[in-house]
Parts: C-alpha cells; structure tokens; sequence
C-alpha cells in the first residue's frame, strides 16, 4: 500500500518532542488524484472535506462560499439581536453606539 508516512523517526517536530496522533490528526487533499491514504505509525488519518480554522471554513469543494454564507449569516443573527436596541426610545444614539461597538 502506497501513502505518505510519519513514524515519528528523525523529524524536527519529533526532535523538539512533538509527537502526531493519528486519532487528533485530520487531513484535506486540494487539487490531487492520489487517492492512498496518509498514515501516522500505521494508522490512517482521516480525510476531511471542510474544517474550520482560525475562524474560518476552509472546504475543499465549494472555495470561500461556504465561509461567506456563514458571516452572512451571523451578521444577520447580529442585526436581529440588536433591533430593540436601535428601536429604544430611551436610550441616546451614544449608548446605542457603544452597546453596538461592544457586540462588534
């Protein structure tokens, strides 16, 4: 069986005791047909289609579409929950701003 291999044998990270689990470790493919696996001491690691890193969705299908519809998304859940804020009569437009400014 072919595949990329990490035995935790020679590498920096190996050297700086930094260890891999096959179990934590997940793997997106861009752009490839190799289609064997990658492995860590004899165990393959799990291919993924999306995640989501500092934040945002990296997905291996659909680009930054995916990331964009979800920000939309909160910043309408966001506009909602501000709504009675804006529409309070008894608060001035300068603490509307700064509730607004905390939640932003």
């Amino acid at each position: 069986m072919g595949g990329v291999r990490a035995n935790g044998k020679g590498g920096t990270g190996c050297e700086m005791g930094l260890k891999l689990s096959a179990t934590e470790t997940m793997v997106m493919r861009i752009s490839t047909k190799r289609g064997d696996g990658v492995l860590i001491a004899g165990e393959r690691i799990e291919e993924v289609d999306e995640f989501i890193y500092l934040g945002s969705i990296v997905s291996k299908r659909r680009g930054t579409d995916v990331d964009i519809q979800e920000r939309i998304v909160k910043a309408r859940q966001a506009r909602e929950c501000m709504r009675p804020i804006w529409q309070c009569i008894a608060l001035t437009t300068t603490t509307k701003l700064r509730v607004f400014g905390s939640n932003v």
